[in-house]
């Protein structure tokens, strides 16, 4: 993928004296700014005079007079890295506290996973090389631990931050998501609600040779027995890191969606997830053979494809479009986020771009047989641009879908939230 040929743009960045004034005008509202701040998320939100956008401070005490904080804001910084001195924070005082601060002006309706990098001597030249990037996110700290807090594969630790107007609902019958406010309360702030049970499981998948951890999270006894099933890809990072279920319980408990079992799936060896998925030609085998009949020996599971749904995001985004153009008389739904089209690449039998190539040919003979849910982050650069494609493949031949472009990047964040909403569009309350 060539990040330069879709590059967004940089966002706008206070000047020392604009944060200055604004850091002064919060102090004197607010006695413990800093403490207001933690509570807060560790940022400021202030009205823009831009229609559509939020000022966002980023706030936190210096500890060592020597250490230097680069904030992270999701895809954005990833794919701006060699303009890493734009996400430096500047020193300011506040109240007498020397402070790490910055202020950018962000859409209203991001969302996104955003960390902070502090150490001594801070090399900006860092994101120049992808090893050396890719390291970084096992130094990361989060904004605040008042708000949800994640863990990064890499090992370190990030805050889900959602701006006031992030939206978390789909709205029916439309392709483009509004000015929509959340239904679902996130994760740490949920109401308690009779809870899904789950199984959990290490199998030996025959079909794709290696580990794979697996679990079932069936609604709870009250809201009767599954009639959908969504089997997500990436399911350790749905159960650990950015935990789908509460968001389950709470759709189930708000009577949105009809009882509707989870299933997810991943490798044990996280280095084992490219072979398992994109387009590996064994995986429904694996799917139809081997987890559905584990999770079936617990719990019942919906039999008749239109109640079936595979999701995945990325490469388990490409995974969920390649399984329901290859089976859909066995699984007819697919939630498609942020799916990696240009997989594979530089293949000697496979050439970039194979799945809408695939995709153009058998649409077609898929309309009244499927339906999608499809969402792209509009911070992915090239991603933004291929998923458009897929979007306008299924527009041209009649298929049922709901497409949207979000405010935010390549990121479980925004993913976690398109789940509930996938489940929303294929197995609403009856």
């Amino acid at each position: 993928m060539n990040d330069r040929a879709f590059l967004p743009p940089l966002p706008r960045r206070s000047s020392p004296e604009q944060l200055r004034a604004r850091l002064e005008r919060r102090a004197r509202q607010e006695p413990d700014l800093l403490a207001g701040i933690e509570r807060a998320g560790g940022v400021l939100v202030d009205a823009s005079e831009r229609p559509g956008h939020r000022i966002v401070t980023f706030l936190r005490p210096v500890c060592d007079p020597a250490e230097s904080a680069l904030v992270l804001i999701g895809t954005l910084t990833h794919l701006l890295r060699e303009r890493l001195d734009h996400f430096l924070l500047d020193r300011a005082h506040v109240r007498g506290v020397a402070v790490h601060a910055a202020a950018f002006e962000l859409p209203s309706r991001f969302r996104g996973t955003v960390s902070l990098l502090i150490q001594p001597a801070l090399d900006l030249t860092i994101g120049a090389d992808r090893e050396r990037w890719r390291a970084v996110y096992g130094r990361t700290v989060p904004l605040s631990r008042a708000v949800e807090v994640i863990r990064a594969v890499e090992g370190g630790r990030a805050t889900v931050l959602a701006l006031p107007d992030a939206p978390e609902t789909f709205p029916a019958g439309s392709e483009a998501t509004g000015a929509a406010r959340r239904t679902a309360p996130e994760p740490g702030d949920l109401p308690r609600v009779p809870a899904a049970t789950v199984h959990r499981a290490s199998i030996r998948s025959a079909a794709l040779g290696v580990e794979m951890s697996v679990w079932a999270a069936a609604p709870h006894p009250a809201y009767g027995a599954p009639v959908g099933v969504l089997i997500c890809a990436d399911g350790d990072r749905l159960q650990h890191e950015y935990p789908v279920l509460p968001g389950l319980d709470a759709l189930h408990a708000s009577g949105r969606i009809a009882p509707t079992l989870v299933i997810g799936y991943a490798p044990v060896r996280p280095a084992d997830r490219p072979l398992v998925l994109g387009m590996h030609d064994r995986l429904s085998e694996f799917l139809l053979e081997e987890l559905l009949p584990w999770a079936g020996a617990r719990v019942p599971v919906p039999a008749e494809a239109h109640r079936r749904a595979v999701a995945g995001a990325s490469l388990g985004g490409l995974a969920a479009a390649d399984l329901v153009r290859r089976i859909p008389d066995q699984i007819a739904n697919a939630a498609v986020q942020s799916a990696s089209f240009w997989w594979p690449i530089d293949h000697p039998t496979e050439p970039a771009g194979l799945q809408l190539r695939l995709w153009s040919a058998a649409a077609p003979g898929l309309a009244g047989r499927i339906r999608i849910f499809h969402e792209v982050g509009d911070t992915e650069g090239d991603m933004v641009v291929s998923n458009r494609e897929f979007r306008d493949i299924l527009r041209g031949a009649g298929i049922e879908h709901r497409a949207r472009e979000y405010t935010g990047g390549h990121d479980f964040a925004c993913w976690r939230v398109g789940l509930l909403d996938a489940i929303q569009f294929f197995f609403p309350a009856e």
